[in-house]
């Protein structure tokens, strides 16, 4: 069997962008994994592999007008990588972290 193929969705933070002066900004789109992605591939033995990691503003996402930008894009960048799982997170219990992503997969 090979490796699970891995969608990853973190926010701005943990891809590097900024802390919350930065939680404004929209949509990057990266090939391969960052930030906490590398620890998750290490944790599971090399058995997945995520294969694009989508990252976004808190503040950005959590406005229902930016979202509705966003949304179109965000499910082809997720149906375009075919994976066979999505990962959102890490979230430490953030209360508005983007849990939406999730329904609309």
């Amino acid at each position: 069997m090979g490796k699970i193929k891995v969608v990853h969705y973190i926010n701005q933070f943990y891809v590097g962008i900024g802390g919350e002066d930065m939680a404004h900004e929209g949509l990057h789109i990266y090939e391969g994994s960052k930030g906490p992605g590398m620890g998750l591939e290490k944790e599971w033995d090399g058995k997945i592999s995520i294969v694009k990691t989508l990252a976004c503003g808190d503040n950005y996402f959590n406005l229902e007008e930016n979202f509705k930008k966003i949304k179109d894009q965000l499910l082809q960048e997720v149906k375009e990588a075919n994976p066979d799982v999505v990962i959102a997170g890490p979230a430490f219990n953030a209360g508005r972290y983007p849990s939406i992503l999730c329904h609309h997969c």
